[in-house]
């Protein structure tokens, strides 16, 4: 029983990595975002061609955490 509860957690940990992983590098929580208040939108201050190399893929390679939290 203790295996099972074991591997459960296991199963829960690992899952939970990788939805942070493909979650968390939206454009809400990076450096070189803004937030327009009335459409609920994040624009990029990054150049165009950064913002379609960094867009094109899912691993956001210009993606730079933001260190204060935004509301």
């Amino acid at each position: 029983m203790i295996l099972i509860e074991w591997l459960r957690a296991a199963v829960w940990y690992v899952c939970r990595f990788f939805v942070w992983f493909f979650t968390a590098r939206d454009c809400k929580h990076c450096k070189h975002s803004g937030h327009l208040l009335w459409f609920d939108r994040c624009v990029c201050y990054l150049s165009t061609e950064e913002e379609e190399k960094c867009l094109s893929g899912f691993q956001r390679p210009l993606f730079e955490r933001d260190k204060e939290e935004r509301a």
